[in-house]
C-alpha cells in the first residue's frame, strides 16, 4: 500500500515532503499509524550522518507526533527523517525557514 503522508498543522505551507515555516515558528507533524505497530525514532540528516532532531523539538514515538518549536537563529533547511522501528516504514520532511533575520 502507498506510504500516508504525515499530517500537519501550525505551519505556514505545507506541499508534500516540504514545510515552510517562518522564523520562531512551530511545527507539528503528525506521522501515519498508532498503537502497538508504532514507534518512531527521528534524526536531522546533515550531508550522509544522521543527528539528533533539532533543539526544541520533541518526537512522541508512540503516537507518531513531531513537535518543534522554532528558536532564534533557524534559517535555511532542515531535512528530518523519521523511521518506524517496528515496521520500518522511513519519511523524510524538510523544514525549510524563511524570514527576515531577527
Amino acid at each position: 500500500s502507498e506510504p500516508v503522508a504525515p499530517r500537519t498543522e501550525a505551519v505556514a505551507a505545507y506541499d508534500g515532503d516540504r514545510l515552510e515555516v517562518d522564523p520562531l515558528g512551530r511545527v507539528e507533524l503528525q506521522l501515519p499509524g498508532s498503537g502497538a505497530d508504532t514507534d518512531w525514532e527521528g534524526a536531522l540528516i546533515a550531508g550522509e550522518e544522521k543527528r539528533p532532531l533539532p533543539v526544541g523539538s520533541t518526537l512522541d514515538s508512540r503516537h507518531g507526533r513531531f513537535y518543534w518549536r522554532l528558536g532564534p537563529g533557524y534559517r535555511g533547511e532542515y531535512e528530518l527523517e523519521f523511521t518506524n522501528r517496528a515496521t520500518g516504514a522511513t519519511h523524510r520532511v524538510t523544514v525549510e525557514v524563511h524570514g527576515k533575520p531577527l
